[in-house]
């Protein structure tokens, strides 16, 4: 029995869906053994953070998807990501991709300890005020989702901005057959469609996610 790669085991790195709407890699942290079914990119010469804001922006989302048969049918296999230019924000001194990377991620992080029932974070069910109503909790949790979706997408929308500098590509330069994605879409997908509308959130979505009697 032949063991491969076993000197990138135990490594922080990137993984990402082989199948999904747009190109949205996230953090493995260290520790971890790649499964056959899932990839994980370790980057040697740029920060772990600086490679997941450079590939979750819309310019590397569009750039990948040329390289596929279908765009509205992306499959993201590792032969077309490894090929993929890490050029122009690759700078010692450029901090700012990693600041919005950690920024946005604690966003969501926070996202998950209230709504994800099945996060390893979640504990929405012990910090509620059993003297408050779930009236209350609903308007809190719809505050929560408002401010939440606002930082993200203009999280998204700088880590954008900054790609764009970095590759000399105007965002407006970009043509799509079926449109570029946007970020709040991405946010749409990132927390699940039935909370990516704060007007969702009703009374009996709290009394069943936190199951209060």
């Amino acid at each position: 029995r032949h063991i491969f790669n076993s000197d990138v085991y135990f490594k922080p790195g990137i993984s990402w869906a082989l199948r999904t709407d747009f190109f949205s890699p996230h953090v493995v942290p260290e520790g971890c053994i790649p499964s056959v079914s899932r990839y994980l990119c370790i980057s040697e010469k740029m920060d772990t953070l600086e490679c997941l804001g450079l590939f979750n922006s819309i310019f590397y989302d569009y750039l990948i998807k040329l390289r596929m048969e279908k765009w509205s049918q992306p499959k993201f296999i590792v032969g077309a990501v490894k090929d993929l230019p890490i050029t122009g924000c690759n700078s010692a001194n450029d901090e700012v991709l990693p600041t919005l990377v950690n920024e946005g991620f604690k966003i969501l992080q926070k996202v998950d300890s209230y709504f994800s029932e099945t996060s390893n974070i979640f504990v929405g069910m012990f910090i509620i005020n059993q003297e408050q109503s779930i009236h209350a909790m609903s308007n809190s949790m719809k505050t929560i989702l408002l401010q939440s979706k606002s930082i993200i997408i203009n999280i998204g929308n700088k880590i954008d901005d900054h790609v764009s500098k970095c590759l000399s590509v105007p965002l407006k330069e970009l043509n799509a057959p079926e449109g570029i994605i946007s970020w709040d879409l991405k946010w749409q997908r990132l927390i699940g469609l039935n909370l990516a509308d704060e007007k969702n959130i009703s009374n009996d979505h709290i009394h069943n996610c936190y199951c209060i009697s």
